[in-house]
């Protein structure tokens, strides 16, 4: 019976990286291996209906003979449907006509990712709008034998944004209101600045919102409203399935029939988190109102009973998801005035399956099989750093 095991040097990449890895293989007893492949996947998939009520009616079978029909009727069901792969390679990492004795061998290999990747994204909702986005991204080993064919995966996390090189500043916005009395007389002027700490940010840390308000008329500001909005936005094309039929994911959906995909919001932009805070007096000389506001970045929505991480953001071509602060100051006798600060970025969780990755015991025994391939990595390499977190590998 063969094991096989695969790991990369990290386990979340931008766009652009290079995936350094190896797949580990453990022959014992009478079985062996003469090929080993590796695959590559990056995909995207949306979907959404709405739920309606069908005109389905149900007869007896004796009114069915007398009324001479079928036992009901269900409209098709309308559907968005979209699918756009990134990339998809399969490389022979190793193949012989003679299969691997029993032993302990280990395969570097090396694979280039295509730039502007989105980032990683899945997320499901149920109800009477069904929707489902998916971003997702995968390497695979297949290790075939003589008697058996075994497989291994495992999910690569893309960010879309990478904190070490992308020096992204916020930026601050500024509006300004001017307050009239019975609609007519100006009583002067509002001026609201805001500003968020970070551009990007990752899941579960604190937004920290800065708001200042200079309050120049002569009325007193009630209230400033701070909310947290997300906006989820699917394309793909419209298509019509019977109930009950099995619909799987065509991969040229993409080009359904060549037309431009439509685009639907699932959902009203969702409030995630929200705060209400005391307002702010009419002018006086020198008088700033100023205020600091952390927003944390979990999904209050979801689950008001334990700490739920926020979808992160993606701008893929069929699934979006993006999210923006709001500002809202309450000012009598004129409309409320609003700021929008968009969040550049929320970076995906960490890729937890490769985090609580066990190693077995038998990989740091492993004879070194380079690949005759273009995932052939040069020595050099797997004497650096980059291979150092890999048994058995150490830099020299």
């Amino acid at each position: 019976m063969a094991q096989v095991n695969i790991r990369t040097e990290k386990g979340d990449y931008v766009g652009g990286e290079i995936i350094y890895g190896v797949v580990y293989v453990r022959i014992s007893g009478s079985s062996g291996a003469n090929l080993v492949l590796l695959k590559f996947k990056g995909h995207e998939s949306s979907e959404f209906f709405r739920a309606r009520r069908s005109n389905f009616t149900t007869y007896t079978h004796e009114e069915q003979g007398n009324r001479g029909v079928a036992a009901g009727y269900e409209r098709p069901l309308t559907v968005l449907k979209g699918r756009k792969v990134y990339f998809d390679s399969t490389i022979k990492l190793w193949e012989e006509t003679e299969v691997l004795p029993q032993g302990h061998y280990v395969f570097p290999f090396q694979y280039q990712l295509p730039p502007d990747l989105p980032g990683t994204f899945c997320h499901e909702a149920q109800g009477e709008k069904f929707w489902k986005g998916v971003v997702e991204y995968k390497v695979k080993a297949t290790v075939t034998g003589p008697n058996e064919c075994i497989k291994v995966s495992q999910p690569i996390v893309i960010r879309p944004y990478d904190n070490k090189i992308t020096e992204i500043k916020p930026k601050a916005k500024k509006e300004i209101g001017i307050v009239k009395k019975c609609f007519c007389y100006t009583s002067g002027e509002v001026h609201v600045t805001v500003k968020t700490n970070k551009a990007i940010y990752d899941t579960g840390e604190l937004v920290n919102v800065s708001i200042t308000v200079k309050n120049q008329s002569s009325e007193d500001i009630d209230s400033v409203r701070v909310k947290l909005r997300r906006t989820v936005r699917l394309l793909g094309w419209w298509q019509a399935e019977k109930h009950g039929e099995d619909n799987a994911d065509d991969d040229d959906d993409d080009e359904f029939h060549g037309k431009p995909p439509s685009s639907v919001f699932p959902d009203k932009t969702v409030v995630v988190w929200a705060t209400i805070l005391e307002g702010c007096p009419k002018s006086q000389e020198e008088n700033i109102y100023q205020k600091n506001v952390d927003i944390p970045l979990i999904d209050d929505v979801a689950n008001k009973m334990m700490a739920v991480p926020l979808l992160p953001s993606t701008l893929g071509a069929l699934v979006r998801c993006a999210y923006h602060v709001t500002v809202d100051v309450d000012v009598p006798y004129a409309p409320d005035i609003t700021v929008v600060v968009p969040i550049v970025g929320i970076q995906p969780m960490p890729n937890d399956k490769w985090v609580n990755w066990i190693p077995p015991d038998w990989i740091t025994h492993c004879q070194i099989k380079q690949p005759a391939s273009e995932c052939l990595v040069r020595q050099s390499i797997i004497d650096s750093h980059i291979f150092s977190a890999i048994p058995p590998f150490q830099p020299t």
